[in-house]
């Protein structure tokens, strides 16, 4: 078995987890603070909730928002709001491993939430975690191999860059210096 091979099954393995504890745990993630006003708020208003302007929330609300207007139960809508976060980084996760051919991107992945999961796994819906999915896709592209698609022409890789840049925007400000980090080199080097 090939080491690219052996990385990715460890972040599949890493990711069924982290969904795993997003299930089971999902009342210590959305009962308190502020996961505790989203859910209750998406709850008594039966739509989005997207405080600060933060319009990264959407990628993690649709998942419950469908069931609930499915009819689904508390314990429902709960587990499943638990794990949206996860499932979008999961979904990232195979983009960059998959799709870029780029498991080093994935892994950074994986890692950057084993870090940031110490401090907000019980915080369900925390911004700065979802920007850390959309940062890693932004790494995915600018480190891929240059002949990963080799129909692209250079103005259009940039756009693409541009285009993740703009959707990271939309998350948490602290993303803002590693995404200037890796923004910055990507155009010089």
């Amino acid at each position: 078995m090939n080491y690219d091979r052996t990385l990715q099954i460890i972040g599949h393995v890493f990711f069924l987890i982290l969904l795993l504890m997003g299930a089971v745990f999902f009342r210590e993630r959305l009962l308190n603070f502020d996961s505790a006003f989203y859910s209750f708020s998406m709850l008594y208003y039966d739509d989005f909730y997207i405080a600060h302007d933060r319009y990264i929330s959407y990628a993690t609300q649709w998942i419950p928002l469908l069931a609930l207007k499915l009819g689904c139960s508390l314990k429902t809508f709960l587990v499943l709001y638990s794990i949206s976060l996860i499932l979008l980084h999961y979904v990232i996760y195979n983009i960059l491993v998959y799709g870029f051919k780029n498991t080093a991107a994935g892994i950074f992945l994986a890692l950057s939430l084993v870090l940031a999961m110490r401090y907000k796994f019980y915080a369900g819906i925390a911004e700065v975690t979802a920007s850390i999915g959309l940062l890693a896709l932004f790494i995915g592209w600018v480190t891929k191999e240059k002949d990963q698609f080799p129909s692209l022409k250079k103005w259009q890789d940039s756009l693409i860059a541009l285009l993740l840049i703009g959707i990271l925007t939309t998350g948490h400000p602290a993303i803002a210096m590693p995404l200037l980090y890796f923004a910055v080199k990507s155009l010089f080097v």
